[in-house]
């Protein structure tokens, strides 16, 4: 019993590793930044071309952190429109995310 589950443990986490892990996403290419009116984060913007669709993926730095990180990623965009609403909500395509420990993937829809 412990092995089965020892195994199905570990084959969970080597697919989502592969699969759903948004560091492992391609980086693309800069499209723009913007940043939080307080200074505290910018998001950039990046679109990562494939033979057929482009996706969107964005990131964010935290300046008090010094850390980087993805928190939205979107098939089929090629452009992004980033608004803040307040020093730590932002508005991306018409996704709310309060970072920064939200994210959205479309993966999850």
């Amino acid at each position: 019993m412990i092995g089965i589950f020892i195994t199905l443990l570990g084959s969970s986490f080597v697919a989502y590793s592969l699969f759903f892990d948004m560091e492992r996403l391609p980086k693309g290419e800069l499209l723009t930044e913007s940043a939080s009116p307080n200074g505290d984060y910018v998001i950039r913007a990046y679109v990562a071309k494939n033979d057929s669709t482009a996706s969107l993926r964005g990131e964010l730095l935290c300046h008090q952190e010094g850390t980087m990180k993805t928190i939205y990623w979107n098939k089929n965009e090629n452009t992004a429109v980033i608004r803040w609403i307040e020093k730590d909500t932002v508005i991306i395509n018409g996704h709310i995310l309060q970072v920064p420990n939200e994210t959205y993937d479309h993966r999850w829809d």
